[in-house]
């Protein structure tokens, strides 16, 4: 299934693995030339296709991939962030998996999908004509309360924090021989799991841990007794937990909504996700979290 991105709505491109069909509503055989696939992002669904590149020429369709070379992969993300593995373990070189499969990658970003000429504009100026084009971008951290940008403070997504969240800590411990405060604000599965590996990293660097979660009581993600244990489990390795939103941070602190003051030397931003602005910046129709 691919996006046809003409002067009005898009349209929904659906075809078989045999028979795709392409941008102009015809096979690839009844081309005179390929297909131009563009491969925006190195999500897991575009990696899917970089496997499948060679049934992709045969169809007729020609495959670019445009991302970054370097790529963290989120199933080890936690164990990363954790100190159970090393912060190489979770790193993907995209652009040798693209270059095993011959397909043309452009380390970059795309700014900008012109509809009405099917050309995608990259940050630095560079211009691609496309016939059909695919997003795959993931996702980045939500900021309701206006905390990202803040002194020592990180958001969930991009993954790529969590590896500068861990040197953080690593280093504060480092110098210190104590593990600093950190407050995870955020009540959603995301929190959760970065307050466990955290707790986790602070005990293998040494330390006692020094974790706060703080948000909203969760609800709805997982089964009220699955969430119960879960929470019980963080406050046995360590996890204060605080039933209030992060609303405000300082130096050193950070206040929740109740008007309460906790100490704070990083925090982690974890109060949900939304899709970056590229779709609703080029005219695509997105939901209110900025899906296609």
């Amino acid at each position: 299934t691919a996006w046809r991105l003409r002067g009005g709505n898009p349209e929904v491109i659906v075809g078989t693995a045999m028979q795709p069909v392409n941008a102009d509503g015809m096979t690839p055989a009844r081309r005179a030339s390929p297909l131009r696939l563009l491969l925006v992002g190195a999500g897991h669904a575009h990696l899917g296709l970089l496997a499948g590149a060679v049934r992709l020429r045969a169809a007729g369709i020609s495959p670019m991939l445009v991302c970054p070379a370097q790529s963290t992969y989120s199933g080890l993300a936690s164990a990363v962030l954790s100190g159970a593995l090393p912060a190489s373990a979770a790193r993907m070189d995209v652009a040798a998996l693209a270059a095993e499969r011959g397909v043309v990658h452009l380390p970059g970003v795309v700014a900008h999908l012109d509809r009405e000429a099917k050309v995608a504009r990259l940050h630095d100026g560079a211009v691609l004509p496309f016939d059909v084009v695919s997003l795959n971008i993931g996702s980045e951290a939500a900021d309701p309360a206006g905390l990202l940008g803040s002194s020592a403070t990180w958001g969930a997504k991009p993954l790529e924090q969590w590896q500068d969240l861990r040197a953080f800590v690593e280093g504060w411990i480092g110098s210190t021989g104590a593990a600093p405060a950190v407050v995870v604000a955020g009540a959603g599965a995301t929190a959760h799991e970065a307050a466990g590996a955290l707790a986790g990293l602070m005990r293998r660097r040494g330390v006692a841990p020094l974790v706060t979660l703080a948000g909203p009581a969760p609800a709805g993600w997982a089964p009220p007794s699955a969430l119960a244990s879960l929470r019980a489990g963080l406050v046995r390795r360590g996890v204060a937990l605080r039933e209030q939103r992060v609303a405000s941070r300082a130096s050193g602190s950070c206040r929740l909504a109740d008007g309460q003051i906790l100490p704070c030397d990083a925090l982690l931003v974890a109060a949900g996700l939304r899709a970056p602005g590229l779709a609703a910046a080029s005219g695509l129709p997105v939901d209110a979290l900025g899906r296609v």
